[in-house]
């Protein structure tokens, strides 16, 4: 890399995207494949990087009102409403906060990880990363887009990958931590299909949809923290949930 004349050298995955190999048969070879790289990234320099703070991850869960909500539902909700949807972001950004912060990726899924000859994953379209959560990545690998592990074996993998993203930190906690990243990352990616198919005309993310809308109902329920928002938000999700 020579970063002062503008030019860096890239290697060629090729096409061999882990996405490919997605099979209900095959979710633990995956993980075992993947698990090493969250671990590298640990360790990544993180200097210059932006903070995945309180503000940035506020804007991400307004894109599930603004453009979910109120765009492709057309719906106002009530100043309660909006009250105890406020306290949930508030609850989320706070256990976000409260991680050890590293080097995340922000889109750590199957179609950014590709297979190469070395056997580990090559990792592309890390130009937004920032210094967040340690449970972010695991959390986008975990609620995938493309097929929905067993909830076995999401606990399993949130288990498995403790040690090296959390190793201080109790099992019961990890898991909390888990599950609410990916809830908060869940609903900012509805939003952002809403707003690809408005105001991009990328429609075909619309189809990705009820997967996202049938992650957050099934967290929002192990969770008594979040029962004053729990009806609304399911009932605002049911019209795209996934059967």
């Amino acid at each position: 890399m020579q970063a002062d004349n503008g030019f860096m050298l890239l290697e060629d995955f090729g096409d061999n995207m882990l996405r490919a190999e997605l099979a209900p048969d095959r979710g633990q070879q995956l993980f075992d494949t993947v698990l090493p790289a969250l671990s590298q990234m640990v360790n990544c320099d993180t200097a210059g990087l932006p903070l995945f703070d309180a503000a940035a991850m506020q804007k991400e869960l307004d894109l599930f009102v603004d453009w979910y909500l109120v765009k492709h539902c057309s719906i106002e909700p009530t100043g309660a409403q909006l009250e105890n949807w406020q306290r949930l972001c508030e609850q989320l950004i706070d256990a976000a906060l409260a991680q050890p912060q590293y080097f995340v990726h922000r889109d750590f899924h199957s179609c950014n990880l590709h297979r190469i000859d070395s056997g580990a994953p090559g990792i592309i379209d890390f130009q937004d990363a920032v210094l967040g959560p340690a449970s972010y990545d695991l959390a986008s690998w975990l609620w995938d887009r493309y097929i929905s592990w067993p909830r076995e074996s999401l606990e399993q993998w949130m288990e498995q990958a403790r040690p090296l993203l959390a190793p201080l930190l109790e099992a019961a906690h990890w898991q909390k931590w888990c599950d609410w990243m990916g809830f908060q990352r869940n609903l900012k990616i509805i939003g952002i299909f809403a707003r690809l198919h408005y105001r991009d005309g990328k429609s075909g993310y619309l189809e990705l949809m009820p997967r996202f809308a049938s992650y957050v109902c099934d967290v929002i329920q192990r969770y008594s923290a979040f029962s004053d928002v729990q009806s609304d938000l399911i009932g605002w999700l049911e019209p795209c949930r996934e059967k």
